[in-house]
């Protein structure tokens, strides 16, 4: 019964401060789109409570021409936040579309990227790791012929399990960690 009152109370607390974390991700794309160079591609996914990822922008890599930041900006502003996102499957969808995906630790001749970008304001509460240390293991295990890089951006308030799985991610791929404080209404 106590687990239960708390997932309620979680749930409440991000639909209450949705509209914020929504514009603060916003913020950090923007911020992450315009200091992109001509000459990279990207891509973007959503990651839903479902485990289900939502190509974002045609769900291909992009150039980062002004029509496809637009569109993919576009697509995140249309995002419905149901606040919980099951953050390895969402590292393993990015993968596939970086040309890279589960199930072979061969040679990656459809490699297309090097870098993934993980925007959260939770840790994992949905998934098949449900801890941020079982998270970040299971993803060195996945990365460790792939090297990918995981440059990890949180929304989030001090100390939150969230912080352990983001910094966990980035200092064990070689990323950085970026900490934005949770807006508060």
């Amino acid at each position: 019964k106590q687990y239960k009152e708390t997932w309620h109370r979680t749930r409440r607390n991000w639909e209450e401060n949705n509209m914020s974390l929504h514009a603060t991700l916003l913020r950090e794309f923007d911020k992450a789109a315009g200091s992109l160079a001509p000459d990279v591609w990207f891509g973007a996914l959503a990651i839903y409570a479902s485990c289900t990822a939502e190509p974002l922008g045609g769900g291909k890599l992009m150039q980062p021409e002004k029509r496809d930041i637009k569109n993919v900006r576009r697509d995140i502003e249309k995002m419905q936040g149901d606040g919980w996102c099951p953050q390895y499957e969402g590292l393993l969808a990015a993968a596939a579309l970086a040309g890279m995906p589960a199930g072979t630790d061969a040679d990656f001749p459809d490699a297309r990227a090097d870098t993934i970008y993980l925007w959260d304001s939770g840790g994992p509460e949905r998934g098949r790791y449900m801890t941020p240390e079982s998270a970040v293991a299971a993803f060195k295990r996945f990365n460790r012929f792939r090297r990918l890089v995981v440059n990890t951006i949180r929304i989030g308030d001090e100390g939150e399990p969230a912080e352990t799985l983001m910094k966990g991610l980035a200092d064990a791929t070689g990323g950085t960690y970026l900490w934005t404080k949770k807006p508060h209404p």
